[in-house]
């Protein structure tokens, strides 16, 4: 571990008035795993597609992907929104959504603190 010690106290740091993205990822990842007997939640999985790009670089990075704890294959996409979002015609719309329905498993969004429990209430009926 290192520790860095102030030099100062001329800069401050504000309070945050909404929650991040980052911390409906950690709710959600922590609801998961605590709820969903056999599920194995991983976060910021790469995978490879043939989506126009080069095997070696990534075409999707998922925000998070739970997989079958015994057989390690994956049981769903979670896509993760600090809040909710406005899509012109739905996230399937999106060029992001394209991609990730053509993965072979189901696409969950999650929009905000709001969607975490009905996300593992979906989930928990996928195992």
């Amino acid at each position: 571990m290192l520790r860095i010690d102030p030099e100062s106290s001329e800069n401050k740091i504000e309070y945050p008035s909404v929650h991040s993205e980052f911390e409906v990822h950690a709710e959600l990842h922590a609801a998961i795993k605590h709820a969903v007997h056999g599920a194995d939640v991983r976060g910021e999985v790469k995978a490879y597609g043939t989506h126009g790009l080069r095997k070696t670089k990534a075409s999707c990075r998922f925000d998070l992907v739970v997989f079958d704890r015994t057989t390690r294959d994956p049981v769903c996409i979670v896509e993760v929104k600090g809040g909710k979002v406005r899509h012109k015609a739905g996230i399937e719309a999106t060029r992001q959504g394209q991609r990730y329905v053509t993965f072979g498993v189901p696409v969950l969004v999650c929009y905000g603190f709001d969607d975490v429990q009905p996300v593992v209430n979906e989930i928990k009926a996928l195992f």
